[in-house]
Parts: structure tokens; sequence; C-alpha cells
């Protein structure tokens, strides 16, 4: 039967919490903190640790066994988060700190990971893992993504799970370690050609994407940025316009 002791670990350093032992019922036994510093609450934690290695052992029994002892022994309701669930409220949780355009990004990230996942996406998030993570690290190589889409993916995909393992929601975090894609895999790019500009040129007179092009022609800036512009950053007199980057937040001064 399941007993409770004290643990002494030289002066000092003894814990203040009563530890469980009890066995399975194979006979092992298992000595673990039961997070109790009265005795009466440690012995009923204790009886809850043996039933749930002698009982059922469905997931389903060990989740229900440890929402048990959580609200027991903290009152409150044990956190669940599915998948789909917990990277809708990382994102409602990183939003006000970000860019809007890099919570699109990280939106678009996570929402393309979830539909890879299909139905294992509404399950509990504890059950993604690292074969998971690289199953959709190999589905955007054979899409042909290049070194730095596949980076910056794993990267956003990562992130969520790095803020539930440091709130204990998971005790592993299946993204971490996983090797991105090597320079090999990216795709040799060339510059347009002098015909293909004027081509782009031709198709697009008098609309605002020959302004955009011509924009990001000579001076390589980003197409986003390009359309958030506005009179205000251009000084005719200068000779000069002033983005701010979406990117990296700072001030770019470009010749007219």
């Amino acid at each position: 039967m399941a007993s409770v002791h004290k643990v002494s670990r030289g002066k000092g350093k003894s814990s203040p919490f009563w530890y469980a032992s009890f066995r399975d019922r194979s006979g092992r036994q298992y000595f673990k903190s039961t997070k109790a510093k009265k005795k009466p609450e440690a012995l009923r934690v204790a009886l809850e640790f043996e039933r749930m290695v002698q009982g059922d052992n469905s997931a389903n029994h060990f989740r229900k066994v440890a929402e048990e002892l959580y609200a027991r022994t903290t009152g409150e309701a044990l956190p669940f988060f599915s998948t789909q669930g917990w990277f809708s409220t990382w994102l409602d949780n990183v939003k006000p700190s970000i860019a809007l355009r890099t919570f699109e990004d990280y939106r678009k990230t996570t929402e393309a990971f979830t539909d890879h996942l299909g139905a294992k996406a509404t399950g509990a998030l504890s059950n993604i893992t690292e074969r998971d993570i690289l199953a959709y690290r190999d589905k955007l190589n054979r899409e042909g993504r290049s070194t730095a889409t596949n980076t910056k993916s794993l990267k956003v995909i990562a992130m969520p799970f790095r803020a539930a393992k440091a709130r204990g929601y998971i005790s592993t975090n299946p993204a971490e370690g996983i090797r991105h894609t090597t320079e090999r895999n990216l795709k040799t790019r060339e510059i347009f050609t002098p015909e293909q500009v004027a081509a782009m040129l031709a198709a697009s007179a008098g609309t605002d994407w020959e302004g955009m092009l011509i924009a990001g022609l000579t001076t390589a800036m980003r197409l986003g940025d390009i359309a958030d512009m506005t009179w205000n950053a251009v000084d005719l007199k200068g000779r000069t316009f002033k983005t701010p980057v979406a990117k990296t937040g700072r001030i770019q001064a470009s010749p007219l």
C-alpha cells in the first residue's frame, strides 16, 4: 500500500514536501514528490499515484487522475490545450508586441503547420512529437521551398512550443534541435535581364504596379515597404525619400 515519507538531504537542504512510495501492478516501486506539505494531503496524493499505476493504463485515465491531483493540490483546474488552441492563444499573446506584418507571417506559418497535422491538431499539445516537426520540414523540402523559407518556418513553429514549455504545459519542445535544410537545397536565383525588366514595365504602364516596379528596381526595397509609402516620405528638395523598414523597424533613406 502507498505510504509517505520525509526526505533529508543534509542541513538546510531537506524538501518541505512529503514523498510518496508506491508500486505498480508488476511490483515496480516508485518514489515521487507529492508537492504536499501536510501529511494527510500527501497520503491522498500517494494513493492517487498508486491508483494511477495499478489501474487503467489509457491516456484518458492518466489525464483524468492528473487533473484530479492538480485540482486537489492547487485548487485550480489543470490547464489543457490542443495544439490548434494553444497556437491561437500564443498568437493572441504576441500580437500586441510585434509588427502587423510579422504577426501575419506567424499566423500563416502556424496555420500551415496545423493544417498539415490534420486531426492531430485538435488533440493534446503534448501529443506533438519531433517526428511531426520533421515530417512538416520534409514536406516543405518536397515543395521546393528555399533554405531561408524552411529555416524561418521552423523557427516560428518552435516559438509557441517554447512558450508552452516555459509555462509547464509540455515537458519538452518537440521543435527544439530540429536541423534546418542545408544550403545544398537552395536553388540558384538569377537577376532579371534588361529585356525582362522592359517587358514588365511595358505590361504595367499606367498602373500602380509601374511605380512599384520602378521603386523596387532602383532601391531594392521590399514590396510591402513600397506599398506602405506615403507622400510624407518624399523629400523633393533633398531628392530622397525615407521609409520605415517593417522587418527591422529602422528608417531607410533612398535617393530619388
